[in-house]
Order: structure tokens, then C-alpha cells, then sequence
């Protein structure tokens, strides 16, 4: 498949397994340059939801898909940003994000938690974590964390 080919499954999957408040919201939500490594992000994006809709029994609502694409750079929680809702029996239960930093196991175990330095951030490609968080989550937030690679070896982790 070409670069348009996966684009357009990404968008077909995201239209018949998200909820969101408007049709072009779902073109929207992903940005318009991609790489190879963020299309493939997209994808692996999509299948989650799809999997999280058809097999867990979520709903998943896009929130802020009209406005901005989902967040492509590492960084803390950016509620201004594009994310996913996840509710189960009419509550919201988790959201799902891209490219978050959280903060780490190692920094949690540490007696002086007091300021976290560069060391303490990790970065992962899509999270599945609690729902209304800001800045940068703990590690025990995270229900979910998925780290993409598109790159020419086989090897898949979890």
C-alpha cells in the first residue's frame, strides 16, 4: 500500500469505530505531512480503537478532531490537542493519546521525587491512560502503552 492507500484505511476505521462531532473531523485528526513512522503510528492507532470498540465493548469519542491533528512531537498532555474518550455503560472510563512523555517507574521509586529531570520522561507513541490527566502521567496512569517502530526488522513488542 502507498502512503494515501493506508491514509484513507486509517480515516475508514477511525469513521466506523469513533464517534466524533463532525465528518471532517476525522481528515483532520491526522496531519497533512506524515511520514512513513507517523502513518504507521496512525494505523497501529486505528487497530486499537477497533479492537477496543469491537472485542472490550468501549465507545470511543474523538475529542478536539476539528481543530488541531493529533499530537505528533513528545511532550506532556496537550488537552488542546486531539485525543480519544473511552466509556463503557454511558461513563468515561480512559483516553487515548499520542505521543506523551510519563513519568517513570524509576522516578516514582526514588525517596526525593521532588523535581523530575529529563531522565524521569519517557516517551511512548500511543497511551491508553486514565481519563482527565494533565501534564505528564505517572506510569501507574498508563493502562495502555505502545511504542511504533516502522523499520525494516521483525521484531514486536508489547
Amino acid at each position: 500500500m502507498n502512503k494515501q492507500e493506508v491514509k484513507t484505511k486509517v480515516e475508514a476505521l477511525l469513521k466506523k469505530f469513533a464517534t466524533a462531532t463532525s465528518q471532517a473531523a476525522y481528515s483532520s485528526v491526522i496531519p497533512k505531512s506524515l511520514t512513513t513512522g507517523k502513518l504507521y503510528e496512525a494505523h497501529v492507532l486505528s487497530l486499537i480503537i477497533e479492537k477496543l470498540v469491537v472485542q472490550e465493548g468501549y465507545r470511543v469519542v474523538l475529542k478536539n478532531g476539528l481543530f488541531l491533528p493529533l499530537k505528533s512531537a513528545p511532550g506532556p498532555i496537550n488537552r488542546n490537542y486531539a485525543y480519544f474518550e473511552l466509556s463503557r455503560g454511558g461513563k468515561i472510563c480512559a483516553e487515548i493519546w499520542t505521543d506523551v512523555e510519563f513519568l517513570s517507574l524509576s522516578y516514582s521509586q526514588r525517596k526525593n521525587t521532588s523535581e523530575a529531570g529529563k531522565g524521569d520522561y519517557h516517551e511512548l507513541d500511543i497511551i491508553v491512560a486514565e481519563p482527565n490527566l494533565r501534564d505528564r502521567p505517572r506510569h501507574s496512569d498508563i493502562w495502555l502503552g505502545v511504542e511504533c517502530k516502522n523499520t525494516g526488522y521483525t521484531k514486536h513488542l508489547l
